[in-house]
């Protein structure tokens, strides 16, 4: 029986081994063949380094995943970081993927993060800045490891609050509400919640009854109430919401 257990451990140690050859050479095919696409169309590229990225995420091929990401942003640097038409969609197909991302070395993820966060600061647009800025602190917000989490996404968070204030933009005030509430609820950042509600609120006279951004704030702040009710008015803090 030993004899028997050492023979079938023989045969998956060599299926494993043989498995990671075979990724290597794939990825490796994969690069190349994308690397002949950048000039031609860079957006469709990109789209496929970050696709291929994910890939190598659920293969548990870190190295290799990062690398994709890394291929992706330099494509972006290339093509997309002057192009005011096109670089908010690259950013945010970019922060969308790289999200989904979970088995990717803290350091590799916080480069990238990092990367990102200095492509934001380079967008033309004030409003376009916050809104990246603010998607981009769920890269550095590690869910269910509260203790992980840099203070890089509490910073993301404010520097976006910071520059949408200097809009009138109600829109892009309730859908960073709604980033802080993702936050909220997973027990991290709950300070800064009641900032970002209390100006909206203060604000919410200068914009017609029958805005429709008004009706996505009281959505906002109905689910922020439910959260409460079925937790307890402790878990508010100082934060009252009012929603006439």
């Amino acid at each position: 029986n030993n004899n028997n257990n050492k023979d079938v451990n023989k045969d998956i140690n060599k299926d494993d081994k043989e498995n990671s050859v075979n990724l290597k050479t794939i990825f490796k095919f994969i690069h190349e063949t994308l690397a002949k696409l950048n000039n031609l169309y860079p957006f469709i590229s990109m789209k496929l380094y970050l696709q291929v990225a994910q890939t190598a995420n659920n293969c548990k091929s870190q190295t290799d995943a990062y690398e994709f990401f890394t291929q992706a942003l330099s494509i972006y640097e290339g093509y997309f970081a002057s192009d005011n038409t096109n670089q908010t969609n690259a950013l945010e197909l970019i922060i969308r993927s790289l999200c989904y991302i979970q088995n990717l070395d803290l350091s590799d993820r916080y480069t990238l993060a990092s990367r990102l966060v200095q492509y934001s600061y380079k967008l033309t647009k004030k409003e376009d800045q916050a809104r990246i800025l603010s998607k981009i602190s769920y890269i550095f917000f590690i869910k269910g490891n509260i203790d992980q989490s840099d203070n890089k996404c509490i910073d993301c968070l404010k520097k976006s609050f910071v520059l949408a204030q200097e809009s009138n933009n109600l829109r892009l005030w309730v859908e960073i509400l709604n980033d802080h509430f993702y936050f909220f609820k997973n027990d991290y950042a709950k300070e800064h919640i009641a900032v970002v509600f209390q100006f909206i609120k203060s604000q919410l006279n200068e914009f017609d009854a029958d805005n429709p951004d008004r009706i996505f704030f009281k959505n906002t702040c109905d689910s922020i109430l439910r959260l409460v009710t079925d937790k307890g008015s402790e878990y508010l803090g100082q934060l009252v919401i009012d929603t006439k």
